[in-house]
């Protein structure tokens, strides 16, 4: 009987000084009653070196279940002895349960950029992601000019995740 809502936030003017997504942030929020309530995030959002992510999705599952699914900007290979950048966004995702929320995990060959397809819907006891990605980490050895076209294929992928708990309740979520 709940409404999830999950957005990029930023500045009037974020992305013209500076890095284009440094500013942008995500967040959540419940309808419940007659007005909106801020969700605090998962810990690890950000992954282990603090990077950038963006474009969140929200879906409930079967158990009610709140998951969360997210792009996180990673860098790979020697970019400073090649002069080059080398990113990926690599799709995250993690559950609000009864207890808070799961530690997040990467879905399986989710490299690639961030406007790649990301659909979520819930199923059973769990969600179902369906995505495309280009594999960029596993499939391109040699460091490339961000402005560089990386692949002309790309390759779909799905991935079901379920979690154990209960919903999250009212106080808790």
């Amino acid at each position: 009987g709940r409404a999830w809502l999950a957005w990029d936030e930023a500045g009037e003017s974020w992305g013209r000084e500076g890095i284009l997504h440094a500013e942008r942030r995500i967040r959540l929020a419940v309808l419940e009653g007659s007005g909106w309530r801020g969700i605090a995030l998962p810990a690890d959002l950000l992954g282990p070196d603090g990077i950038l992510a963006e474009l969140p999705q929200v879906a409930v599952d079967g158990k009610g279940l709140v998951w969360l699914l997210w792009r996180v900007l990673s860098g790979w290979g020697d970019v400073e002895a090649s002069g080059g950048r080398r990113v990926a966004w690599r799709i995250h995702a993690a559950a609000l349960r009864a207890d808070g929320w799961t530690a997040s995990v990467p879905l399986p060959h989710s490299d690639g950029p961030n406007h790649d397809t990301l659909v979520v819907l819930p199923w059973g006891e769990g969600i179902v992601a369906a995505y495309e990605s280009d594999a960029r980490a596993e499939r391109i050895p040699a460091v490339r000019q961000w402005t560089e076209a990386v692949s002309q294929r790309g390759r779909s992928a799905v991935a079901r995740l379920r979690a154990a708990g209960g919903p999250p309740d009212g106080a808790g979520a």
